[in-house]
């Protein structure tokens, strides 16, 4: 009697145990979790936008515009040479190196770009006082630009926000054409020239996945400026100096992929 009653109760006991056990939660294998995105690496892209400023056009005349008497000087130089506002479309292509600390990004970046901004204007003028009358022609171009700036930003996991600013190195064109309508006489001149100025702005960068980006970018360039001196064609006393000054914006979106 004792010998089956000590069976029963272990069988109780093991089905008791058996059921409470099949009662608690079953813990789930562990996952590895995904790797935390960085900025740091290589990356290439392109970019494209829009470009608009201004080349500050000057004038000054000297030798016998100034003394001859006819007062011509008041009609041709400034302000009557008006300013150039060039604008257009620029495109071209980057390569950098980030560096993230934390949530800190550190790096450098270097693109070169079509820069199609240009303007011209075409005016005629008249003295009043002498009767001269004159055809004013002024163009400004500036077809490719180079920038190499450090970026500084701060990471909010795939969305980066920064600001950058360094080198910038233009190609600029530069004429003017002073045409005397009732004399044969013209002065007329031109530069071309590759100038060295600065750069800053700012922009943000998101990751869409581990490979590939998109930003949206705002520089502000100051490429110096141009110069060239001219003689009239027939009375060499008449002399001029001309120069322009790029100052220009550029709003750009572009593609990058990243090595890292």
């Amino acid at each position: 009697m004792k010998t089956s009653l000590a069976a029963a109760t272990a069988v109780l006991i093991a089905t008791t145990a058996a059921g409470f056990a099949a009662d608690l939660p079953v813990k789930a294998a562990p996952r590895f979790a995904p790797p935390v995105f960085s900025w740091s690496g290589f990356y290439v892209g392109g970019n494209a936008g829009y470009g608009w400023g201004d080349a500050n056009n000057a004038t000054g005349l000297g030798g016998d515009w100034l003394t001859d008497g006819t007062r011509d000087n008041l009609i041709v130089g400034p302000p009557v040479n008006e300013q150039l506002r060039p604008n257009g479309f620029t495109g071209g292509i980057q390569a950098g190196y980030n560096f993230q600390a934390g949530q800190w990004v550190t790096g450098i970046e270097v693109d070169a770009n079509h820069f199609g901004l240009k303007d011209q204007f075409s005016r005629t003028v008249r003295n009043a006082f002498s009767g001269s009358s004159y055809t004013l022609t002024s163009a400004f171009e500036s077809d490719w630009l180079v920038t190499v700036r450090p970026r500084v930003g701060y990471t909010f996991g795939h969305l980066l926000v920064y600001a950058t600013g360094g080198l910038a190195v233009a190609h600029q064109k530069a004429s003017q054409n002073i045409t005397q309508l009732n004399l044969v006489f013209t002065e007329a001149g031109s530069v071309s020239k590759a100038t060295v100025g600065w750069t800053a702005g700012a922009g943000a960068e998101y990751a869409f996945d581990n490979r590939w980006s998109v930003k949206a970018e705002y520089l502000y360039v100051d490429a110096g400026s141009v110069s060239f001196s001219t003689i009239g064609d027939t009375q060499d006393r008449y002399t001029a100096s001309h120069s322009a000054h790029l100052k220009a914006n550029i709003a750009r979106v572009g593609l990058n992929y990243h090595f890292n």
